[in-house]
């Protein structure tokens, strides 16, 4: 969700130079239409000892934008993702092959499967294959971004008391995610690698959500790297 309002703020940010396709004359934020809860959504069952309010975050939002700082003609849409693969990620595969299949999908295994179930890393992994397994139907570019690191304290409901620790759940998880990549063909950003290598802490501990500062630099690498990609065959994106 970071990453997303991260990106949305990058278009919507008002400009003094001029970028490919960009119009000046048309300045400001196209509006971004947002469903609360997302259709063809199973009603949310919380995790057991977990009443944290995940449903909240359960939205699908959609902006176009006839110009911007990524080019003209773009439809950007998010989908929250809660566990690996569940019901709305299944709805939502059956939908783009029933439809148009974005350009790009950029996904995320998230962070709630290490957030409520550290201990089930094994599992979640397993679940994460049977999701990019997939995807690899879909015939489109992916682009997966692994999961953030965070530390205990971050953690809910059986999380916080679990023998195995949340770096440790992430860390395994997002080995599964690495080789899937390879052996799949698609592309991956490691934010793990990322916050590791820079240290990127608060009180010596990893918070489950960055500060702006840190969302702003992770966005303008990915966006720079996925610039670099377009010059790779397995990328089909085009903007009109």
């Amino acid at each position: 969700m970071q990453l997303h309002e991260a990106l949305l703020g990058y278009l919507d940010e008002p400009q003094s130079l001029s970028y490919p396709g960009e119009d000046s004359s048309n300045a400001g934020a196209p509006p971004h239409t947002c469903t609360i809860p997302q259709p063809h959504r199973c009603n949310y069952v919380p995790p057991p000892y977990d009443l944290t309010p995940c449903y909240l975050n359960q939205q699908t939002c959609t902006s176009h934008y006839t110009s911007s700082r990524l080019g003209s003609n773009i439809t950007i849409t998010y989908d929250w993702k809660h566990f690996m693969y569940e019901d709305y990620d299944r709805q939502l595969f059956n939908g783009f092959l029933a439809g148009r299949t974005p350009d790009i999908i950029v996904t995320s295994p998230g962070a709630h499967d290490c957030l409520h179930y550290p201990a089930e890393y094994q599992h979640h992994g397993l679940e994460m294959q049977r999701y990019y397994q997939h995807l690899r139907l879909l015939n489109t570019t992916v682009v997966m971004v692994d999961t953030t690191p965070f530390s205990q304290e971050s953690a809910t409901g059986i999380g916080r008391t679990s023998n195995v620790s949340t770096l440790t759940c992430v860390s395994q998880i997002n080995q599964v995610a690495y080789g899937m990549a390879q052996e799949l063909g698609f592309f991956l950003f490691s934010r793990q690698s990322l916050l590791l290598s820079g240290n990127v802490t608060q009180d010596g501990k990893y918070p489950i959500h960055q500060p702006q500062p840190v969302m702003r630099e992770e966005l303008r690498l990915l966006l720079s790297w996925m610039g670099c990609l377009q010059h790779d065959t397995r990328f089909k994106f085009s903007s009109s």
